[in-house]
């Protein structure tokens, strides 16, 4: 195997996430919504957004450089946050996607996964 393609298979496939979640959690099936989601997930390489251990990096970068003698402070976008943004939101998609609108509601607050999921365990802890 080149390096080239243990690299492509090294990055999260987004692909993976296209899959539909055939029941949608609700307030008596978290269990099975779990074992369907989970997988995907997993297998999507994105585990870490929804646990939250792949963390937001800064949106900008800060730099320093001298001017005629003036230290100045340059902030540049940091083009890893959009990465982490785009795939972060995908994964949120696909969560949210498979939630009952009961559920749905309840975590219509969180812009993030990790978030999301963190309600969503916490409100069914007692079924797992």
């Amino acid at each position: 195997m080149s390096s080239s393609s243990a690299v492509a298979m090294a990055a999260p496939s987004l692909a993976s996430l296209g899959h539909t979640v055939t029941e949608k959690l609700s307030r008596d099936n978290f269990l099975v919504c779990r074992a369907q989601v989970l997988p995907h997930v997993k297998a999507a390489g994105m585990m870490g957004y929804l646990d939250g251990s792949v963390k937001e990096p800064l949106a900008e970068l800060l730099s320093e450089k001298e001017v005629a003698g003036k230290k100045e402070i340059t902030a540049t976008p940091n083009p890893e946050h959009a990465i982490w943004v785009t795939q972060d939101q995908q994964v949120l998609t696909f969560l949210l996607a498979s939630l009952s609108r009961d559920v749905l509601l309840q975590v219509s607050g969180c812009d993030t996964a990790a978030p999301a999921w963190k309600e969503i365990l916490q409100s069914f802890s007692s079924q797992s």
